[in-house]
This record gives structure tokens, C-alpha cells and sequence, in this order.
């Protein structure tokens, strides 16, 4: 009986070595069927997560498209500007060259007049120069006449105050001769 016993407890002892063994499978495939439950709920996370930012992608495409279309706007009238802004600028630049054009031209003009003016002041300056020359030339003679008149005037007053004592004289004498005669 006690290698009947033997027996049976070696039998045990492989049956609970089995049965270890599977409760040791059972274990790992319980983990590994917990992981894989986990490993699905994470994928079905993922796959949510996934959904949802493929609809938040399809919004930001929606917004991305509007914001090109806005930015082909700004673009279509940033050009208008510019064009706008380069025909302005052309036309000013065109106004500018007239007017330099034409204040060039004035002062040319102004230029030529005031050369004129100014060899008219020469001249004016020069005649005033001759004239004040003639002036002094004038004076002089005229001084000189005046003071050849007052010889003149002198010696005729001499002359005539001789001419008035020869009439004296010879009325003197006519009374003296026809006082001797009539007596």
C-alpha cells in the first residue's frame, strides 16, 4: 500500500505540477487577454481620437480654403493698389517734370531779364556818371562865362563910367565954349 500510496502522491505531485503549469498558461493568457482588452479600448481611443481630429482637419481644410480665398482678395486688391499707386506716382512724376520744366523755363526768362536789367542799370549808371561829368564840365564853364560876364560887366561899367565923365567933360566944355562965345 504505500507504493500504491507512493503512487498516487507522485501523481499528485505531477497533477499539481500540471495544473501549476496551466494555472501559469491561464495567468499569462489572462494577461494577455487583459492586455489585448486594453490594447482594444486604447485603439478604439485612438480611432475616436483619430475621427475627431479627421473632422477638426476637414474644418481647419474648410478655413484653410476661405483664408486662400481671403488672401487671393487681399493679393487681387493689393495689385489694384499698386497699379493704382504706380499710375499716380507716373502721373506726378509726369506733373513734376512739366512743372520743372516750366519753372526752368522762367527762370531762363527771369535770367534774361535780370541781364538786362542789370546792363540797363550799367548803362544807367554810366550815363549818370556822364552826366554828372557834363554837369561839373557845365558848372565850370558856366563859372568860367560867369566870371568872364563880370569882367565884361566890369570893364563895361569902367566904360561907361568914362563915357559918362567924357560926356561930363565934354558938356562941361560945350558950356565952357558957349560961355566963351557968348561972351
Amino acid at each position: 500500500m504505500s507504493r500504491k500510496k507512493n503512487n498516487t502522491l507522485e501523481m499528485y505531485a505531477k497533477v499539481c505540477e500540471k495544473l501549476s503549469k496551466h494555472s501559469s498558461e491561464i495567468s499569462a493568457l489572462q494577461e494577455q487577454t487583459t492586455a489585448a482588452k486594453t490594447a482594444e479600448k486604447e485603439l478604439k481611443a485612438l480611432k475616436a481620437k483619430i475621427s475627431d481630429q479627421t473632422v477638426d482637419m476637414k474644418a481647419l481644410d474648410v478655413k484653410t480654403i476661405e483664408w486662400q480665398a481671403k488672401v487671393h482678395e487681399t493679393e487681387g486688391r493689393l495689385k489694384a493698389k499698386e497699379k493704382e499707386k504706380e499710375e499716380r506716382s507716373a502721373d506726378n512724376n509726369r506733373k513734376m517734370a512739366s512743372l520743372k520744366s516750366e519753372v526752368e523755363g522762367k527762370l531762363k526768362c527771369l535770367e534774361d531779364r535780370e541781364r538786362k536789367v542789370e546792363e540797363k542799370i550799367a548803362k544807367g549808371a554810366e550815363l549818370c556818371s556822364q552826366a554828372d561829368s557834363v554837369a561839373v564840365a557845365a558848372r565850370k564853364k558856366q563859372d568860367k562865362i560867369y566870371a568872364k560876364f563880370e569882367e565884361m560887366f566890369e570893364q563895361a561899367n569902367d566904360y561907361m563910367d568914362n563915357v559918362d565923365h567924357s560926356l561930363d567933360q565934354v558938356e562941361e566944355a560945350e558950356k565952357t565954349a558957349s560961355g566963351q562965345l557968348a561972351g
